[in-house]
């Protein structure tokens, strides 16, 4: 992406149902915009019916006029563009929305698409021919089985709005809020880009780094942390619990090339405390520990805050990573930059806020 990319766009993207045209046209009226509809002009250029399209050409020959649709339509300004709910999950058309405006994610409930799209067939005479994905005896299965599918890929959205209990008016106000506030933020390096578990980019005025989620991603914590930080070497500190994980983290890091070390600690939130800071203290000193190496916090959030501020501490300040392992330090503990230790007189009394590298 180049930075003179236009951000005076917003493309409305999200599962059928959640009010795409309907929240769209209330966002152009509001800005004073152009609205356009991918599926309307679709329509106009093959002169058929979305409907007969794939009946009669396939999904792969639908899928090729919507992205040559989409990125003819994003060379222009000032519009808010409703696209179909599976344009997102195609690489390129999320680098064309993203290179051009801010992309806003519809979000509603299974249960609430279902309703909105049962309503809909009861006043259309083709009734769900319009919606050719949906065909199926189990709509509400079909609908969270095609949602599931695609989740991860409408994550990917600049700003999400949910649409279960709201009117297109309040919808829409929630997608002008949303583009106000972030068309000025949004990072000029493409997510799409990355690899497909970065979740999100945490941005902080201290600086930035990225979150990634997946199953059974420990296995390329090495790899990460090489092209991310690439330390001569690496402390792993973790609890007795995880003794198992903190080696298999250990020879991820190692096959890269990175000579690393363990630290374990007793689970549990007795654990946080200056003397078991100290013992680190002891052990990275002994190590000949230096501020261009990396402590990697490898456990729950007692693990996190300890080895966070170790890290924020020693030699006045180590770049470390965090790799949570419990829901709690994947939800919250592990964001945000927050570390710290008790004292007797009460939890987390003494820390600091330090960003970690990666999540």
């Amino acid at each position: 992406m180049t930075e003179n990319r236009s951000r005076d766009n917003i493309f409305v993207t999200g599962f059928s149902g959640t009010g795409k045209t309907t929240t769209g046209k209330e966002v152009a009226r509001l800005l004073g915009w152009r609205f356009v509809d991918t599926d309307d002009e679709i329509v106009v250029s093959a002169g058929k019916a979305i409907e007969d399209i794939f009946s009669q050409d396939g999904e792969p020959a639908f899928r090729k006029l919507e992205s040559e649709t989409l990125a003819t339509v994003a060379r222009n300004s000032r519009q808010v563009i409703s696209t179909g709910g599976g344009i997102i999950m195609d690489e390129t058309n999320r680098r064309v929305m993203e290179s051009n405006g801010v992309v806003v994610l519809l979000e509603g409930r299974p249960e609430t698409i279902f309703r909105r799209l049962e309503g809909q067939t009861a006043k259309e005479s083709d009734g769900i021919a319009t919606r050719p994905m949906l065909h199926a005896d189990d709509a509400l299965n079909r609908i969270r089985s095609l949602k599931e599918q695609r989740q991860f890929n409408y994550t990917l959205a600049h700003w999400t709005v949910h649409t279960d209990h709201l009117t297109p008016l309040e919808a829409a106000s929630e997608v002008v809020r949303g583009w106000k506030l972030t068309s000025s933020r949004i990072p000029e390096h493409s997510r799409t880009n990355a690899n497909g578990d970065l979740a999100a980019e945490v941005r902080t005025s201290s600086g930035d780094y990225p979150l990634w989620v997946g199953w059974g991603i420990l296995d390329e914590l090495g790899k990460r942390i090489k092209k991310t930080l690439d330390p001569p070497v690496a402390y792993i500190i973790s609890d007795g619990g995880l003794y198992l994980q903190s080696h298999q983290a250990q020879v991820t890091m190692e096959a890269e090339g990175i000579p690393t070390h363990q630290f374990f600690i007793p689970p549990g939130e007795q654990s946080k405390t200056l003397e078991n800071a100290q013992h680190i203290y002891t052990w990275l000193a002994d190590h000949k520990a230096e501020r261009g190496h990396l402590i990697v916090a490898l456990g729950g959030g007692v693990v996190g805050d300890l080895a966070g501020y170790v890290a924020a501490t020693y030699l006045r300040g180590m770049p470390f990573a965090q790799v949570p392992t419990s829901m709690l330090a994947m939800m919250d503990a592990s964001i945000g930059g927050k570390t710290a230790v008790d004292l007797p007189q009460g939890k987390n009394l003494v820390g600091a806020f330090y960003q970690p590298m990666g999540v």
